[in-house]
């Protein structure tokens, strides 16, 4: 990948500029206004699985994305998060990068980690913004209480003598993704694995491989800034393709979450935050819908 793949072009910063003023001028107006009783969506999703063992009929997995600690993501919105998540019945918890965001104390952010894997385990990938913010050594500390970093690796669950695999694919954007190296991990029988990556424009090279079921990942913020049609005017590179919610790709089931965080601008307009909650189900073939 060439560095200039990743600067923005003269086009994306003129779009950049003409939708931030925009947003601008909606939170003025009060169309952009945060309420901080209920700043995020929560969806909830039926993911139908094709030769699912048995023993993970109804298993509930809570996937959290781009949560982006920072002056806007604050002690208080954070913790209420917390909160939030304390109060869910779920089997597993999957942080789909970008905990972090220009993060130089993460006081806050241990914090909000510490004794969720007391809930549910809890597994992470990282992101762009976390490789940028340090990475493995300014993380350490939410290993510490628990997290588990999945760095091109994989991580079984066993439930009455059968297994769901969760894979995790490293930061494409800082080309640490190693897809090779994680298939060799998997198991040899060709049973598919629920797969975490950061970036979902790196579906279609998941899929072709035939050893994923679900693919989670963020990135995009939905756009963050959009016009009321959907469209976002501004997206990242690697989250062009898949900027939010499902799509089949080649059999594969991809799902981009909204996040819940915000970049700068720390405005969102007309693509509200978003937790997501899925819940699988086995049957005769792969489906995905609304709860």
């Amino acid at each position: 990948m060439q560095e200039s793949d990743k600067v923005m072009s003269r086009r994306q910063f003129l779009r950049s500029t003409l939708t931030t003023a925009a947003a601008c001028l909606a939170t003025v107006s009060g169309c952009g206004k945060d309420d901080t009783s209920s700043w995020f969506e929560y969806t909830k999703w039926r993911v139908q699985v094709k030769n699912l063992p048995a023993a993970f009929d109804g298993f509930r997995i809570l996937q959290l994305s781009d949560i982006h600690y920072s002056e806007w993501m604050d002690h208080k919105r954070l913790m209420n998060l917390r909160t939030f998540i304390n109060e869910q019945q779920v089997d597993l918890i999957v942080v789909t990068g970008d905990s972090s965001y220009h993060t130089e104390d993460f006081t806050d952010l241990i914090a909000f980690y510490e004794g969720m894997p007391q809930i549910a385990p809890v597994l992470m990938v990282f992101g762009n913004h976390d490789i940028w913010d340090g990475a493995e050594e300014t993380f350490q500390p939410i290993f510490n209480v628990g997290v588990r970093l999945l760095c091109n690796d994989i991580y079984k669950i066993t439930r009455n003598g059968q297994n769901l695999i969760v894979a995790g694919l490293d930061c494409a954007y800082e080309q640490r993704d190693d897809l090779q190296q994680l298939l060799t991990k998997l198991p040899d029988d060709g049973s598919q694995a629920l797969l975490l990556v950061h970036e979902p424009d790196v579906a279609l090279a998941c899929a072709q491989t035939g050893r994923f079921f679900l693919q989670l990942s963020g990135h995009s913020h939905g756009g963050q800034i959009c016009l009321p049609n959907g469209y976002a005017p501004v997206l990242p590179y690697l989250g062009q393709q898949y900027p939010r919610g499902y799509y089949d790709i080649h059999g594969m089931m991809l799902y981009t979450c909204r996040g819940l965080g915000r970049g700068k601008p720390y405005i969102r307009l007309n693509c509200p935050a978003e937790m997501a909650l899925f819940t699988l189900f086995s049957g005769n073939k792969a489906e995905f819908k609304p709860m």
